[in-house]
């Protein structure tokens, strides 16, 4: 209706200046001159100026205004901006809303970040879809063996790859109990949280306890024990690593020396200042079997000699997958 009378006040100044409307959509009317219906509307005008400041009240109240797809428009500030642009913020894109989306996402996810929450991968590749899984719980991803025992979670089976009892494996079991499936991080990642662990916990895999000898439930139970004692399964014991031990079906030397100090155990570089330590609480880690080189190494007899215990790296893994320290004459 006020479209309307802004047409009619418009073509009143039409016919105040000989022009003609064709908009055929004005109401019809009784001819009266040139153009139908609008020379009483003109009539009603004392002069074209006042025609203009009616059509500009009008056109304020109630007509929005129409632009140029490229005009500079006037903000209330006195700032310009353009309609294109104006357009555009107006309306945002699918692709901008998608970016604000994840912007938000992430916002959400620093609200409840937690950075004690660090997640290490062994037997399995990380791939970039369990990286991106672990940054939507606000995790963090330990790869190197140097840090695998600041782990508070170990992903050790995805389904299709078994646990192996890997030098990462081991590390982390004298310091964790959250030895856990893919199914965890999948399921927390899909929730956008830290899912609680006691229903991923990897406790069914009975070909690799067959195969290693010894249950996943009991040295969880094990393990959350002798670190209360006395600081891991090692813990009070020094170990001396003799020759040609390291890479003999057996871990490198920093790794069997990360191995380990993660159990609690401190590694003897010599033997040579016998003063320094105790020989009853000291272990000779040969390979299995233990070679006469290593049996005739300097300070070896002496020792065994005062209470040190020959034990092979057979020994030594079966101890920290069981987290118990078996065959030493004592209980954990």
């Amino acid at each position: 209706e006020n479209c309307n009378e802004v047409r009619a006040v418009y073509d009143a100044i039409d016919v105040e200046e000989g022009r003609c409307s064709d908009n055929s959509d004005q109401p019809v009317v009784e001819n009266k001159g040139k153009c139908n219906g609008v020379q009483d509307t003109a009539s009603k005008m004392s002069n074209k100026n006042d025609v203009m400041e009616e059509t500009q009240q009008i056109s304020d109240n109630a007509v929005p205004k129409t632009v140029h797809p490229h005009q500079t428009i006037v903000m209330e500030d006195n700032t310009t901006e353009s309609v294109e642009n104006s357009t555009s913020r107006q309306s945002p894109t699918v692709e901008n809303t998608e970016i604000y989306t994840t912007v938000k996402t992430r916002q959400r996810i620093n609200e409840y970040k937690d950075t004690t929450i660090r997640i290490v991968f062994t037997g399995i590749t990380a791939t970039r879809r369990h990286m991106h899984m672990i940054e939507t719980i606000g995790a963090e991803f330990v790869d190197s063996i140097e840090e695998a025992h600041t782990a508070t979670h170990v992903i050790a089976s995805d389904g299709d790859a078994k646990l192996r009892r890997t030098p990462k494996l081991m590390i982390c079991m004298c310091k964790v109990s959250q030895i856990l499936s893919m199914e965890w991080l999948e399921q927390s990642a899909k929730e956008q949280r830290v899912l609680d662990t006691n229903d991923f916990l990897l406790l069914d895999d009975r070909e690799a306890e067959r195969r290693y000898d010894f249950s996943m439930k009991a040295s969880l139970r094990n393990g959350e024990r002798v670190r209360r004692r006395r600081g891991g399964v090692l813990g009070g014991w020094h170990v001396y690593i003799c020759n040609r031990v390291a890479g003999n079906k057996a871990p490198n030397m920093k790794e069997l020396h990360l191995i380990i100090e993660a159990a609690g155990g401190q590694v003897l570089k010599s033997l040579t200042n016998a003063k320094v330590f105790d020989p009853a609480t000291t272990i000779l880690l040969t390979s299995d079997p233990s070679t006469k080189s290593q049996r005739k190494e300097p300070g070896v007899s002496r020792l065994e000699g005062l209470g040190a215990k020959i034990r092979s790296t057979t020994w030594l893994f079966h101890t920290i997958i069981n987290q118990s320290f078996v065959g030493m004459g004592g209980e954990d």
